[in-house]
């Protein structure tokens, strides 16, 4: 895996490498657990871990908001008080993180396996500078990606390393507070689509679920046969596992009148175009975007899979 250097201003940006065994990626893409919250559904994280596990060449994408206590509303005032006590700070560092344990230990399981692991608004920091979401990433052995990061995912086609095919993801925690879903996405698509170029944009904190394509772009290619390229990428906001309307659990959904929205994840599951594995070292690649100096892998599937119980 190689890191870009962090500049002011930009996102994190980093590359792996995945030897397709069998030609494809399953990234399933999801945050917002919320633990401790008696509203997070633990059914739900089951099914996403079975459908993991079963799935081929599985990684996950975690997008944020991994524990409920450490709002901002009330992490500012916490760390004033504690900034005088040094004994006291200590302490209340050591709750935070037997509190997190559990939640590390539930993730085991994708140890190795993911892409990243992104800050949401939802941390602690430590009086040593690491914040909760770092140390999560530190224990399951992924990148952190902060709020917002592109991410290349290489596979290796046929078995040639010579023309891995990449796909590219921009993804981050994100802000939205629109009730519908459609003006939460418009305003993530104005903000983010014509800004930042990549295959697949995710988005997680809207507690909304929806995928769509905002449009196609025409490239003209800079390398082999002069022409263009057409490229579809795709947007996607993930829901998280957390319910809102739950009996005697009063929350901000329920005060601002928040639309109720279902519990779910993205799913992405990149399969190598076949073709592309003779035509890739002429740029000739079909079916499938390509940047001129090769081909990319194809989509073959972008949804979120709702929960039902």
């Amino acid at each position: 895996m190689r890191y870009s250097a962090v500049e002011l201003g930009k996102p994190v940006s980093h590359s792996l490498r995945i030897n397709a065994g069998s030609e494809s990626v399953t990234i399933f893409c999801t945050g917002d657990f919320h633990e401790d919250d008696p509203r997070r559904d633990s059914p739900q994280f089951a099914a996403l871990k079975d459908e993991f596990k079963s799935s081929p060449n599985p990684r996950l994408l975690l997008l944020g908001d991994y524990g409920e206590q450490w709002r901002p509303s009330s992490r500012e005032r916490l760390s004033s008080i504690l900034v005088r006590d040094d004994d006291e700070r200590s302490q209340f560092d050591d709750d935070v993180r037997r509190k997190q344990d559990p939640l590390i230990k539930r993730l085991s399981f994708a140890e190795g396996k993911i892409i990243g692991i992104h800050s949401g608004h939802h941390h602690w920091t430590f009086a040593s500078g690491e914040n909760t979401d770092q140390r999560l990433a530190s224990a399951l052995r992924a990148p952190y990606l902060d709020i917002v990061a592109i991410s290349r995912v290489q596979m290796i086609p046929c078995g040639d390393s010579r023309h891995a095919l990449s796909y590219t993801l921009m993804s981050m925690h994100g802000a939205g507070s629109s009730k519908f879903v459609c003006s939460d996405g418009a305003q993530w698509q104005n903000a983010i689509f014509p800004y930042w170029i990549a295959d697949h944009y995710v988005r997680g904190h809207g507690h909304k679920a929806g995928v769509w394509c905002p449009g196609a772009r025409n490239v003209a290619r800079r390398f082999g046969p002069a022409g263009i390229i057409e490229e579809s990428p795709t947007m996607m906001m993930v829901g998280g596992l957390r319910r809102c309307y739950t009996d005697g659990h009063t929350s901000y959904e329920e005060q601002k009148l928040l639309p109720p929205q279902p519990i779910s994840w993205g799913i992405i599951r990149l399969k190598i175009n076949r073709r592309t594995c003779t035509s890739a070292a002429r740029g000739l690649a079909r079916q499938a975007v390509t940047d001129g100096h090769g081909a990319r892998m194809i989509v073959s599937e972008s949804v979120t899979r709702i929960w039902r119980p």
